[in-house]
């Protein structure tokens, strides 16, 4: 339902910025500036003494709310304020840049199969994720095949393919093992 409001926005009302808003909805880096920076800089400042302060309390809920609770106090108060920070984090993003697809999806899975370690690892996962944008922007500037497209085009090629891989590889570990 709000795809087709969306789309009757695009449509209709904003016929002169369609194309700006259409760029935006893939997702875009290419015509951010300081303010845009700034905002960023701000939402960063803001929220990631709360992440690093969060992040001790994460690792131990994979083993469990039982046991999570046990080491380090409410597992479900911890989980609610990860949420509400990825949340704000996300939200500052996307306001900046627009939906970038399979970042989010992606950066996280790369980042524990480099590292090799259990649990969330934000630190690592942040360091990928902006390789995976800097690399899809990159593409967008200097590969003439890629002039003019936003980088939500690169990242959601890219990450569908990735995807599959996910996918199909999940798929032979369950008929491996059955």
């Amino acid at each position: 339902m709000s795809l087709a409001l969306t789309q009757y926005v695009v449509a209709v009302a904003l016929r002169d910025s369609a194309s700006q808003l259409a760029a935006y909805l893939v997702g875009s880096l290419g015509t951010r500036n300081m303010g845009h920076v700034m905002v960023i800089v701000v939402a960063l400042a803001l929220l990631i003494p709360g992440v690093v302060a969060l992040s001790h309390r994460l690792t131990p809920m994979d083993l469990g709310d039982d046991l999570a609770t046990s080491l380090n106090g409410s597992a479900t108060g911890a989980r609610a304020k990860a949420i509400v920070l990825s949340v704000a984090l996300a939200a500052a993003a996307v306001s900046v840049a627009g939906p970038i697809a399979f970042v989010a999806l992606s950066a996280p899975h790369i980042a524990r199969r480099l590292t090799r370690q259990p649990g969330p690892n934000l630190t690592a996962s942040a360091v990928v994720g902006a390789i995976i944008m800097l690399s899809a922007d990159f593409l967008v500037q200097h590969v003439p095949a890629f002039d003019g497209l936003p980088v939500g085009v690169i990242t959601a090629g890219v990450g569908g393919v990735y995807l599959g891989y996910l996918l199909v590889s999940r798929w032979r570990r369950s008929s491996a093992g059955a």
